[in-house]
């Protein structure tokens, strides 16, 4: 896997150009990227990010924000056509989002079956994940939640069987019965799409390394990212000795079939390895469960927040994203990596978050969105790209076999019709 992390919101005002994660740029009305409104972001006769990223040599986009009430064939479709997949989720709303519809952790003490079954039910159907009942041939891996270790300790922290595992666990076990609803099937080669969990690269809290937190052996099974996986672990194979729950699905031969690991680590593949890697290809709980890498990239954090430097930059980037890819220890469970991110986050305010992605904004606007359902604009402005680390841009491209994009920016009329240059 060869993948970038894709989010490329449109500016909440044009102001944010100069002065980014300023009050006036956080209000964005939505942010599934990958439904029609868009379209003028990834499509061919727009601004061509998904094209960009296939040049650059990725051959999947890792999504985050999904609204189940928008269609997403066209991007998988486009995807599809660039000979790449999707990693895509269920997004962070039914768990913590605090008003009607109340998220789960909320309404219904951390048993998020019932969010899940509707949501995904949606996402199924509404959202075109699958049709006739099969998925989109482009849907590789489904997410549960992203960095949950992260969001939902609100509002109850760790208080009995009512955490975030169960969260997790009865979330697991909607979006299987949500595939029964739908009546899904395996595709012609017996597969599914796989599922998973974005686990941050953070270490648990330390009264959690424990029976109590569902650890089995804490001399081995609490370090970053992996304590997390091992938790569910192993509540998912005694989930009614655990978190209290009686599933209605088989949650073992389910996680057996279809699991993947995730995390999101920010560090060298020395320290990943030591910390991570190696011990999960020994722990009996995760041997045999593949990993992929959703978001990476180490120059942030080891340049003192900027977005690359000497101590890392191009010649780094490239060795670790080598490393990931084709040595043969790390490809024993670890299927790839996402180089976070794509698009800088305007709508973002501290330093450390403005400082990722590969491309900036320009004050260029020949696109724009179409109208967001429930927005009281008729339409949003899309910006024109334009390189903001592009030694990390070419580290990426020589890593995945790809080549350095021309980016396109204006309209012209050819024939008739409008053609993007």
């Amino acid at each position: 896997m060869k993948a970038f992390s894709y989010n490329p919101l449109y500016l909440a005002d044009q102001s944010c150009l100069q002065h980014p994660g300023a009050s006036q740029c956080t209000s964005i009305i939505n942010d599934d990227v990958s439904a029609e409104w868009a379209e003028m972001m990834w499509s061919p006769e727009g601004r061509g990010d998904i094209e960009i990223m296939a040049t650059l040599g990725a051959n999947t986009v890792r999504l985050y924000g999904n609204d189940p009430r928008f269609t997403k064939r066209k991007f998988f479709d486009e995807l599809l056509s660039n000979k790449m997949k999707a990693v895509t989720g269920l997004s962070n709303y039914p768990f913590v989002n605090p008003s009607s519809p109340r998220g789960c952790i909320y309404g219904s003490a951390y048993n998020c079956f019932e969010n899940a079954t509707e949501t995904y039910a949606m996402l199924l159907t509404t959202g075109e994940f699958a049709k006739n009942g099969y998925y989109h041939n482009a849907l590789e891996i489904v997410s549960l939640m992203n960095e949950p270790d992260i969001w939902l300790w609100s509002p109850g922290g760790w208080n009995g069987p009512n955490n975030y595992i169960k969260a997790l666990v009865t979330a697991f076990d909607g979006v299987l019965s949500a595939e029964k609803q739908a009546n899904i099937k395996p595709w012609k080669n017996g597969k599914l799409p796989k599922f998973t969990i974005g686990w941050s690269y953070a270490l648990m809290r330390k009264e959690l390394c424990s029976k109590e937190g569902y650890i089995s052996d804490p001399a081995s099974e609490c370090g970053p990212g992996i304590g997390f996986m091992s938790q569910f672990y192993h509540a998912i194979h005694d989930p009614q000795g655990t978190v209290q729950y009686k599933p209605q699905n088989d949650l073992a031969q389910a996680y057996k079939d279809r699991w993947i690991n995730s995390l999101q680590p920010f560090v060298g593949t020395p320290q990943l390895w030591n910390q991570a890697i190696q011990p999960a290809q020994t722990l009996p709980s995760l041997m045999d469960v593949k990993i992929y890498l959703g978001e990476y990239d180490p120059a942030v954090d080891l340049c003192g927040d900027k977005p690359s430097c000497k101590n890392y930059g191009k010649d780094q980037l490239q060795a670790d994203m080598k490393t990931i890819l084709t040595d043969e220890g790390w490809k024993k469970n670890v299927l790839g990596v996402s180089f976070f991110e794509f698009q800088q986050a305007y709508n973002k305010y501290q330093p450390h978050e403005l400082a990722y992605g590969m491309f900036n904004l320009t004050a260029d606007t020949p696109w724009t969105t179409s109208h967001i359902e429930g927005d009281s604009a008729p339409n949003h402005p899309i910006n024109c790209l334009d390189w903001k680390t592009k030694d990390l841009a070419q580290g990426v491209a020589a890593a995945y076999g790809g080549s350095i994009p021309t980016l396109r920016c204006k309209k012209q009329v050819l024939h008739g019709a409008e053609m993007v240059i």
